[in-house]
């Protein structure tokens, strides 16, 4: 899958994934903990291989992340990994996003 530059935004804090987690916790935290009908776009097995600390929860409204916290714009290309029902996104980015890629609204 191609990595995408359109505008997505996040909610909360720079990282809400805690260290040693990777892709595939995230979707089993969501799934099993939460209860949410999570969607992948990747295989298991290379979501298990994708460090927590590059990806994040975006939406395509800043109004789709506020209830998460502050709102801040992604800049920079990200892969689509998951998706909930809402269409809100899991996201690898290319890389840690840097404070100058993140544009708090």
């Amino acid at each position: 899958m191609n990595n995408i530059s359109l505008a997505v935004y996040r909610g909360g804090p720079e990282t809400a994934v805690p260290q040693g987690k990777n892709a595939l916790d995230v979707v089993r935290y969501e799934r099993e903990e939460l209860g949410n009908a999570i969607t992948t776009l990747v295989p298991e097995s290379e979501l298990s291989g994708i460090d927590g600390q590059r990806i994040a929860w975006v939406g395509p409204t800043p109004e789709s992340v506020a209830e998460f916290g502050d709102v801040s714009k992604i800049n920079q290309p990200y892969r689509v990994l998951a998706t909930d029902p809402d269409g809100n996104m899991l996201v690898e980015l290319k890389r840690p996003a840097t404070p100058r890629e993140v544009i708090t609204i």
